[in-house]
């Protein structure tokens, strides 16, 4: 599973080298397409640019954090650093300013004084400024903050943070940008619009063990004509917000789950605004339950079809509502059952059925004897039976084709976390590519 700790305004890793030296601070790398920023600083001073929001938001910044008299404290046991932060920007932001340490490294290391009562991962601190109006305003620089880390002298620490920007009255915020990202490379470029009408998905993180995987989303909403989206007024906690289940007519060219820790700073709830997805609107989109496709690919065991092409098809007993509705229609094999080509992934102890690809297929008496063993390739055409197996074979010969194959019903759909779409057909999970028909 594909998954971005995504952080409000800021993503940044840095190493703090404890031990004390001369070595001068090695300047800032740039920001990476996730907006990371990676340095290592020695006991000089140091500073980072760090932006957020896509071209032309004037959110973006650049903010600047500096920090100063990086010391080791022996009698707290502690790395003591003096933190500012500085508007760089046009746009004036709201207050309250504060920096939440999303993951420190090693798991050892804690921050001694933070101001919401968390020591490690999730510890917050909030900056003051001289002109106390509520409005950070452009080149306006904080007061300087002491954070202390908990680490034994000489050991190097590392954190990912995010700078917490404003919140949301009565609660914090969440929202974002779906976009078309035609180029694929993951950045809103000037030329890509927004994606409208996606849904978005909201849900919190399960209690018990961190993890969202068994919560059901706790809020939907579609992005607007402009592609962006907003979740309002939540609660201090972990988030997922994921466009997931929107990319079966997506293809996505970035991760499909955010995940967003909000901080409760003296009852101001942080908020996150970078919560943005790319993806390309795949048209046609794939066909939909009950639809016949013909797909064509490789098969790797055990369950894995990836398609070279699908192609839609009609059938013309298409009022048949399934191939187990009593009618006086004659069943058509293509139609009301289907069709696979590949190779034999098993076969039962007692010979009477097999595994093509991943379908598991009833044999019949052939004549003359066509001996089934794994590995073999064959043409197959089935109907749908009664029983566990489901499918039994109408015909069976060897299949000499270049490539595996499968025609069918659509019977399910099914997207992946990392936002892969595939039908299932015959009992085989097939991939989506480009659609044809």
């Amino acid at each position: 599973m594909r998954k971005l700790f995504s952080l409000l305004f800021l993503l940044f890793t840095a190493s703090f080298i404890s031990a004390c030296s001369n070595d001068a601070t090695k300047p800032a790398s740039p920001s990476h397409n996730d907006g990371t920023i990676h340095g290592e600083i020695g006991s000089a001073d140091f500073e980072f640019e760090v932006r957020a929001g896509g071209p032309g938001d004037p959110r973006e910044g650049p903010f600047i954090l500096r920090g100063s008299h990086l010391h080791y404290d022996a009698d707290a046991g502690a790395l003591v650093v003096d933190l500012t932060v500085t508007n760089a920007g046009i746009v004036g932001q709201h207050e309250p300013i504060g920096l939440t340490f999303i993951k420190l490294d090693p798991d050892s290391v804690t921050v001694l004084n933070p101001d919401n009562s968390i020591n490690d991962d999730g510890a917050a601190v909030t900056f003051h400024f001289a002109n106390d109006d509520g409005v950070w305003t452009p080149g306006e620089q904080s007061l300087p903050r002491t954070v202390l880390f908990g680490a034994d002298e000489g050991e190097a620490i590392a954190f990912v943070a995010r700078l917490d920007i404003g919140a949301a009255t009565g609660g914090g915020a969440i929202d974002g940008l779906v976009w078309n990202d035609g180029n694929k490379n993951g950045v809103v470029d000037n030329d890509e619009p927004g994606l409208p009408g996606v849904g978005v998905y909201l849900r919190r993180f399960a209690e018990e063990n961190g993890d969202s995987a068994q919560t059901p989303p706790a809020q939907v909403t579609s992005t607007g004509p402009d592609g962006h989206y907003a979740f309002n007024q939540l609660p201090a906690g972990g988030y997922v917000v994921s466009i997931a289940p929107s990319t079966v007519t997506l293809f996505p060219t970035t991760p499909t789950e955010i995940h967003v820790l909000l901080i409760d700073t003296n009852g101001d709830v942080s908020s996150y605004h970078g919560a943005n997805f790319g993806a390309i609107p795949q048209l046609p989109p794939p066909p939909p339950t009950g639809e016949h496709v013909h797909a064509t690919g490789k098969f790797y065991p055990p369950d894995v079809f990836v398609t070279f092409t699908v192609e839609r098809f009609a059938c013309p007993n298409d009022s048949v509502p399934g191939p187990l509705i009593e009618t006086d229609v004659t069943p058509d094999p293509n139609c009301d059952g289907g069709i696979l080509r590949g190779f034999v992934t098993e076969v039962a102890p007692e010979r009477t059925a097999f595994r093509l690809m991943a379908t598991w297929v009833i044999a019949p008496v052939v004549d003359p004897p066509l001996e089934i063993k794994v590995g073999a390739r064959l043409d197959v055409h089935v109907h749908q039976g009664p029983g566990p197996l489901g499918w039994v074979a109408d015909s069976i010969a060897l299949w000499n084709g270049p490539q595996d194959e499968i025609q069918g019903r659509v019977d399910g759909i099914d997207v992946a976390p990392d936002g892969t779409v595939r039908l299932r057909v015959l009992d085989t999970w097939i991939t989506v590519p480009n659609i044809k028909g």
